[in-house]
């Protein structure tokens, strides 16, 4: 007998399709076929109870292929983010699931603190794919570099370093496992606030990650936001680690600086910038007192070529390590006596920042980030430069913050 098309299920990692739950090749649960109406409007409202057991309070924001919610446990209370699938105007069906489900995969598979935490996967009852994350409260790096701005400030570089170092302990681990972010940048790095401690920063949205040699990406398209990717992704080249370092090397320069140091409103155009526009001079740029070692390590994280850069996280941690207890030294030299920590730094700002927005963070912004480019095209502009550019608009004069 013929199996109804309605009940026809699909293995989001072989692509079999069967009428089983689940695949019997990998043994993992099977999704319903007819996925994609779904996916394009998942009609998920407040007050909707998801996969039985999650009920949707509220909205966070959208990203490049989901949408992100608050939800509560019915039958625990536990508040938890809620992410559901929509259809990435840009892809196929199969890779629109293929790549939800490998985000899921990977962020369950990832244990370290500085990494947000997975809790469930699965299909709703309209057929969306939705995955459940631990809620976090505090803003993103984003949205406080957004606050300080607004204000002509920036990050002390004590506080930048309390932001780097731990990301890179998250990078450590994804990259022990093979596994490329992609599109690390501020809006990705969250700083949790913890009762009665600093902030943590934590990694997010590994939706457009890269297993080593995974397929679920072509050649052709290169996935990430422009002004923080490093300059073989953007040639659309394979990529390792080294390319979240550079994209981290980007985030620290404009941690203490305000802006990135490749901007332009034409997309190519910054792109071709990583490949062959010099380093700004980040002692020039820079709107806070800096020591040459953090200087030097960043000039390393921003080398064209990967080679030039550090060799893993773990080496960049260390520097970086380095570079804070030199810093904590140098203040104990200059200030004998008892003194606040510089490790507090972060902690003041992100409190000041928080007393400043009384209802919360502000919401992340919905534009989505996946960049999908002819590759012809690309690889013509990053050799010849793009065509007709505008002008580089001239930097804003602003105000240099004072050490603390």
């Amino acid at each position: 007998m013929t199996t109804p098309a309605s009940s026809l299920r699909q293995c989001p990692q072989c692509r079999l399709v069967t009428a089983a739950k689940l695949c019997p090749n990998d043994g993992l649960a099977t999704i319903v076929r007819t996925v994609l109406d779904g996916i394009r409007d998942p009609h998920l409202r407040v007050g909707d109870v998801v996969g039985g057991r999650y009920r949707i309070t509220g909205s966070l924001g959208r990203g490049g292929f989901g949408v992100v919610c608050t939800a509560v446990h019915t039958g625990t209370g536990q508040p938890v983010a809620l992410k559901y699938l929509t259809v990435d105007p840009e892809g196929t069906e199969d890779d629109v699931i293929r790549r939800f489900f490998q985000e899921a995969r990977i962020t369950a598979g990832l244990r370290h603190p500085n990494t947000v935490r997975l809790f469930d996967f699965g299909q709703a009852e309209n057929g969306a794919l939705y995955m459940v994350m631990e809620l976090l409260h505090g803003p993103t790096l984003e949205q406080l570099l957004g606050g300080l701005a607004a204000h002509e400030e920036v990050l002390s570089e004590a506080a930048t370093l309390d932001i780097a170092i731990p990301v890179l302990k998250a990078l450590g681990e994804a990259h022990d496992a093979d596994l490329v972010h992609r599109d690390l940048k501020p809006a990705n790095i969250i700083l949790a606030l913890v009762p009665g401690d600093e902030p943590m920063p934590k990694v997010l949205d590994f939706g457009i990650a890269r297993v080593k040699n995974s397929s679920l990406t072509g050649s052709n398209r290169a996935l990430g936001t422009p002004a923080y990717m490093s300059p073989e992704q953007c040639r659309g080249q394979d990529i390792d680690g080294r390319s979240d370092l550079y994209a981290l090397g980007v985030i620290l320069y404009r941690c203490v600086t305000g802006a990135v140091p490749y901007d332009h409103t034409n997309r190519m155009k910054v792109m071709w910038m990583h490949n062959v526009a010099p380093l700004p001079d980040l002692r020039e740029k820079a709107r806070t007192p800096l020591s040459q070692l953090f200087i030097g390590a960043v000039q390393q994280a921003l080398a064209k070529e990967p080679a030039d850069r550090f060799a893993d996280a773990r080496a960049m941690r260390q520097a970086l390590e380095f570079v804070r207890a030199t810093l904590l030294r140098s203040a104990l030299l200059r200030q004998p006596g008892p003194q606040s920590d510089p490790q507090s730094e972060l902690g003041a700002v992100v409190a000041r920042f928080a007393a400043q927005t009384p209802d919360g963070p502000p919401k992340p912004e919905s534009a989505p980030t996946d960049l999908d480019l002819d590759k012809t095209r690309r690889i013509n502009v990053l050799r010849d430069g793009p065509q007709a550019p505008t002008a580089v608009p001239a930097p804003k004069p602003h105000k240099r913050s004072d050490p603390k």
